[in-house]
């Protein structure tokens, strides 16, 4: 027997989806190339078969023709012939973008892109390098001599870049961007051991921006690989921003075991917003209470970003007298603190401010999210007296359709006997 509640919502879900789609298809004639790209943009993240979509490869405009380029990338409709068109196309973007996807594809005609590596474009040039690398490593012997007299010495280091990597990245004469494109391309080659050993290396002799990036890529490897790693440098780290980027992904593959006590301390006393609210992450999972008079003290800071960990901190720990600021979050001009007062007034269940959480809910001058996490609190909080306020929203035309889709499961918990009068 299949659910009420779940078919009503597929019924307005698809009722919504199908609207939105029959306008984009309408605006697929339009003059105006902006608004005929974004309709191609939104048919294609809903898969909509469109046949003539290989006629906007010759539009006026390249804003439209590579819109119309990754709608048949995604729908799985081009082919080698339909590519190699493209790498005469008067824009650059879109010889790029072909010259990729026709390698990506596994068109083997490599003679077809020869002309590319003359391409007047730099971007070009060095995204055919780029993917022939990626895609046929065996057979990059075959391109190199086309490329001899390249001026870029980009082109130059990625065509004769060899295992020890070392060198490159730590040289200030290479592009941050060239190195990045490097390192990626040796983190998917090689073993996580061979990969560790390498990058460990270079870390130690990086600067703070190479560092950064060489701890995200250790951090994709296996904890029993990188933990020593992550324990040393925790340990040794002077820099708050590097500390933050070691616990951080650190403790995603390796767990909470390598956050101490000093480490807590630390973040939570930063004054870098982000770190700070890190911190009492942290110490929320270690259930620390140590920090519940220095979190109250921040609620009456001025920067909304300080409150975040502060107010998350406190409703951990159901600290009520968070309630006593309710009021003035709710009156203020920062949406930040509104939210913050709908997090109180959602995990203390205060009932007695359900009339403005309405109000929020109802008032199209705020942000959809802000209006969906309060009809979320009116269906939590099983406001049945407030029911009309999501009814109201899903009989305006005008009203956006994922607020709509939140206010039909609020008001299948608040008031389903009046549901079948909105789908109608």
């Amino acid at each position: 027997m299949s659910n009420p509640i779940i078919e009503a919502y597929k019924i307005l879900q698809e009722k919504i989806r199908h609207d939105n789609m029959r306008l984009y298809l309408e605006l697929l004639e339009s003059s105006v190339s902006t608004v005929k790209a974004k309709s191609i943009q939104e048919l294609s993240k809903q898969k909509v078969e469109i046949t003539h979509m290989h006629e906007m490869l010759k539009d006026n405009s390249p804003n439209v023709r590579i819109s119309a380029l990754k709608y048949l990338e995604k729908m799985g409709k081009l082919d080698c012939t339909i590519l190699k068109e493209l790498f005469s196309d008067i824009s650059p973007i879109i010889r790029k973008e072909a010259v990729k996807l026709y390698l990506s594809l596994g068109c083997e005609e490599f003679e077809e892109i020869y002309p590319l590596t003359r391409d007047p474009d730099f971007k070009v040039r060095f995204q055919l390098v780029s993917s022939f690398i990626e895609y046929y490593p065996e057979d990059i012997d075959k391109i190199k001599d086309k490329f001899k007299d390249d001026p870029n010495p980009q082109i130059k280091v990625l065509l004769n870049i060899t295992d020890n990597i070392s060198e490159v990245i730590l040289s200030d004469e290479v592009p941050l961007s060239l190195k990045k494109l490097i390192l990626k391309r040796f983190f998917e080659s090689n073993d996580s051991v061979t990969v560790y050993n390498t990058f460990n290396e270079i870390y130690n002799n990086a600067n703070k921006e190479m560092k950064l990036i060489i701890i995200k890529y250790l951090s994709g490897l296996p904890c029993e690989i990188s933990k020593t790693f992550f324990n040393k440098n925790i340990d040794e780290e002077n820099d708050i921003e590097i500390l933050f980027e070691l616990v951080n992904k650190g403790k995603k593959i390796c767990g909470n075991d390598i956050v101490q006590d000093w480490i807590v301390d630390k973040f939570i006393d930063s004054e870098i917003s982000k770190i700070k609210n890190f911190g009492f992450k942290l110490a929320m999972e270690k259930d620390d209470m140590n920090y519940v008079d220095y979190a109250r003290s921040l609620l009456n800071v001025v920067e909304d970003e300080l409150l975040s960990g502060a107010v998350s901190y406190l409703l951990h720990f159901l600290d009520y007298t968070l309630l006593e600021k309710v009021p003035e979050f709710l009156e203020s001009l920062s949406v930040k603190r509104k939210n913050y007062a709908l997090q109180i007034i959602k995990k203390l269940k205060a009932e007695q401010f359900l009339m403005e959480v309405a109000k929020i809910a109802e008032n199209k001058i705020y942000p959809l999210n802000l209006r969906k996490n309060a009809l979320s609190i009116l269906k939590i909080l099983k406001a049945n007296n407030f029911w009309e306020t999501p009814y109201n929203i899903l009989k305006d035309e005008s009203e956006n359709g994922k607020l709509k889709l939140t206010a039909l499961t609020t008001l299948l918990k608040l008031n389903p006997e009046v549901v079948p009068n909105v789908l109608e």
